[in-house]
């Protein structure tokens, strides 16, 4: 039996960001992050702000890699006027 204490390999993992971006990574099926990517450049408002703003969080905890303004745009651009 191997015990687990004695592994060489060290961690490089330093951030939860970086912990989250590595399970992602790992356990996280590409095509879903894409689908996630192509729902939030058009979702719209459809009901209340606070559904929707609850929507758009779902799908930016599916894609990592957005960049902060692209975000911000694709929130404004799918509310209601």
């Amino acid at each position: 039996m191997r015990d687990r204490t004695t592994d060489k390999r060290q961690c490089e993992i330093g951030t939860w960001q970086e912990f989250q971006r590595e399970l992602k990574g790992q356990f996280y099926p590409e095509f879903v992050k894409e689908e996630a990517r192509t729902k939030l450049q058009g979702i719209t408002q459809r009901g209340t702000v606070g559904e929707y703003v609850r929507e758009f969080k779902e799908l930016m905890l599916q894609v990592s890699d957005v960049i902060e303004k692209e975000s911000l745009l694709a929130f404004q651009n799918g509310l209601k006027p």
